[in-house]
């Protein structure tokens, strides 16, 4: 016990020892860290997640800057690749570390003015629009950690003596383990099998960390950018501990060789016969059972890193086998005692043990956390979240609805958004309806409008909607772009697919899913259509969201929520312009009437009939300010603001005889139309 209990001791100073140095080399040093840092420039996704940062920002400086996200994403993503941006980020963080660790001006603020004033003026070279709304200031301050106070008081590492002291009594205890063994080849074989588990410990904690920070990027370039941060700062530690694994098994190979004969074959078979062997005991079976279930939960949350874990395992394992069957073969047979047997054996149970450990903790650590999967989550009872509004019919229902749902600035690339959140996030945060744009577009790059194919010319109805202006910049856009051979598709865009497209069919399965996730939700979508009826009614197949659509009566009797729930065809869809092409597509200005929507001002936001006749028994309340092509968040946030949009949509009720049925805005996050919504629902 004492051979095993100083073999441990010494695994745990080797640990610590190893953290302490490439802490003290690589993290603590200033210079080496702001290396590694600027380093994962090199990576595409990081250049692009740099290009986001800034832009949101930008946005939280000056909200309208969202109308030019993308443009200013990509210049920025491109400056990050020059020698000149890096020079002015590595001093920025050389700064920001000697604050963060206590080795600056108690005063320090981050700066990184030179950069800024790159990506002004490469900005207004590209979008002298975009440049001029980039705040007075900002460039001469674009990362500051003045707010957070004194550097001193932030992080304070002091490693002291423990890379110099933690080696030597990791090598000293592992040592004295190996004399204290009966038997030193036993020992041998357990000190180099623990300082193998050891650099497996570190090596899983690395894909460990790796999977948690990915897990937890808030989307698909945000987890690529954390990946090639992880892997600079910590990659060389990983590689490390790689060594360590495989060196520590060959030793213990070599070491075994000497105490038997390698019998890889055999050691094979006695491990599927443990695997398969019950335990005698019921608390035994209760805890083998528990193992096993953990691992499966494991492996089917986190299946890539149970690969990793797998194979690392087994390399150990070959190395081990390999080192033990060479040796054998050179130094020839050993006379093998029982006695040794058994402390070989003991020494390889420990590890053994160890190994389940960790492993254990892993699975409990990765399940804990949790799947973002999100099944389940819809499960509470109610109607669109809430049981007063089961028992009413459709026109008795306040739908919280977005205006250009598709129009969202983090979809990559768009340009001239409506909102910031993509339509799932809009979905999940509580928004039940949807008004969407369908073109032909054709596939590439960026996608190029077919404005030669469907049932609707756009030249007259881009120039009178979007502008004049906004038409001939898409068209100077278009030119730019070498039109794509094959058929177009349906996309969701908004004038112009080259500002920015999304998948239909794509977008559709994720309300699909939404739906999936929560069984009690009813949606309504009005598409303003350039596609036909019969490519609109496909797009739905093809996405499985058509199974959930309503083809009853609309009128003069219409269904409960809860009748809709039931039946689960819980998504009203209608068409603006032609209808068709299966029975659930209907013309949305047969059943709504509307307000008004080309409004320039608050103050113009009357209740004024627009389409669709009096009688119908749907009501739409369009609640936006038109500046065509850029929306603007801060006129959001006036009219979207609880007591103007709550007096507009009281004031338009009464005046028009009808519940609002769906009160459409830009840009949801500003204001309070949720709050709105239950408010006038009267629910909680």
């Amino acid at each position: 016990m004492a051979a095993i209990a100083l073999i441990s001791i010494g695994c745990l100073f080797l640990l610590i020892g190893e953290l302490a140095i490439y802490t003290e080399r690589n993290l603590v040093d200033a210079d080496r860290f702001a290396d590694r840092a600027v380093g994962t420039l090199d990576d595409d996704a990081t250049r692009d997640e740099v290009g986001v940062l800034v832009a949101e920002q930008l946005e939280r400086a000056n909200p309208d800057v969202v109308a030019f996200r993308a443009v200013i994403e990509a210049v920025v993503s491109g400056l990050a690749g020059t020698e000149p941006f890096q020079a002015a980020l590595r001093t920025g963080i050389v700064e920001a570390h000697k604050a963060a660790f206590g080795k600056g001006e108690d005063s320090a603020a981050v700066t990184v003015a030179n950069f800024g004033v790159l990506a002004e003026e490469a900005l207004r070279a590209v979008s002298p629009e975009a440049a001029k709304a980039i705040p007075d200031g900002f460039r001469a301050e674009l990362i500051s950690f003045s707010e957070i106070g004194a550097g001193t008081d932030l992080i304070q590492i002091e490693l002291g003596s423990i890379p110099i002291m933690a080696p030597i009594l990791a090598l000293l205890c592992l040592s004295l383990g190996v004399f204290a063994a009966g038997d030193r080849r036993a020992g041998l074989t357990g000190a180099a099998l623990g300082v193998a588990a050891t650099g497996a410990l570190m090596v899983v904690g690395y894909a460990v960390g790796e999977a948690l920070l990915a897990h937890a990027a808030s989307d698909a370039g945000a987890e690529a950018a954390s990946r090639s941060l992880w892997s600079a700062l910590l990659a060389d530690l990983r590689d490390w501990n790689l060594a360590l694994c495989f060196a520590g098994a060959v030793i213990a190979g070599a070491s075994t060789s000497l105490l038997r004969p390698a019998d890889a074959a055999g050691g094979l078979r006695r491990l599927r016969a443990a695997f398969e062997r019950s335990p005698r005991t019921a608390t035994g079976r209760v805890l083998r059972a528990l193992g096993l279930l953990a691992a499966g939960i494991f492996v089917f949350v986190s299946p890539d890193l149970a690969v990793r874990i797998v194979a690392l395992a087994a390399g150990l394992a070959l190395a081990f086998v390999g080192a033990s069957e060479l040796l054998d073969m050179v130094a020839g047979p050993i006379e093998r005692r029982a006695e040794t047997r058994e402390r070989s054996a003991q020494a390889l149970r420990w590890v053994l043990l160890g190994a389940v450990g960790v492993a254990t903790a892993v699975a409990v650590l990765v399940v804990a956390r949790g799947d973002d999967t999100g099944i389940g989550e819809g499960a509470a009872s109610g109607c669109n979240g809430s049981e007063e509004l089961c028992d009413r019919t459709l026109d008795e229902v306040v739908f919280p609805a977005t205006h250009n749902s598709m129009a969202a600035a983090d979809y990559p690339g768009l340009l001239f958004p409506m909102h910031d959140q993509t339509i799932p996030s809009q979905l999940d945060d509580g928004v039940r309806g949807l008004l969407i744009d369908a073109y032909y577009g054709f596939p590439g790059r960026r996608v190029y409008t077919d404005f030669a194919r469907g049932p609707n010319k756009l030249s007259e109805q881009t120039d009178d909607e979007l502008g004049r202006q906004f038409t001939a910049a898409a068209d100077r856009l278009r030119m730019g772009i070498a039109r794509p051979e094959g058929k177009s598709k349906p996309y969701l865009c908004h004038g112009f697919c080259e500002l920015g497209a999304i998948d239909m069919v794509d977008t559709l399965r994720e309300i699909d899913v939404f739906l999936d996730q929560h069984p009690n939700e009813v949606l309504v979508i009005v598409i303003e259509d350039y596609v036909t009826p019969a490519d609109v009614v496909k797009a739905f197949e093809d996405s499985g969201l058509a199974d959930r659509t309503y083809d009853g009566p609309l009128g003069p009797e219409l269904p409960t929520l809860q009748e809709l729930i039931d039946a689960d065809r819980r998504v009203i869809v209608l068409a603006e312009n032609r209808a068709g092409g299966a029975p659930w597509y209907r013309l949305a200005y047969d059943f709504f009437q509307e307000t008004g929507y080309d409004f320039k001002a608050p103050s113009e936001m009357d209740c004024a009939p627009n389409r669709g006749v009096g009688d119908n028994p749907l009501f739409l309340i369009n609640n936006w300010i038109n500046t065509d092509p850029a929306a603007k968040p801060s006129n959001a946030a006036k009219v979207n603001a609880h007591d103007f949009l709550l007096d507009r949509a009281q004031r338009c009720a009464s005046k028009r005889g009808l519940t609002p049925h769906l009160i459409a805005v830009d840009f949801y996050g500003e204001g309070d139309l949720l709050a709105v919504a239950d408010e006038l629902n009267g629910v909680p």
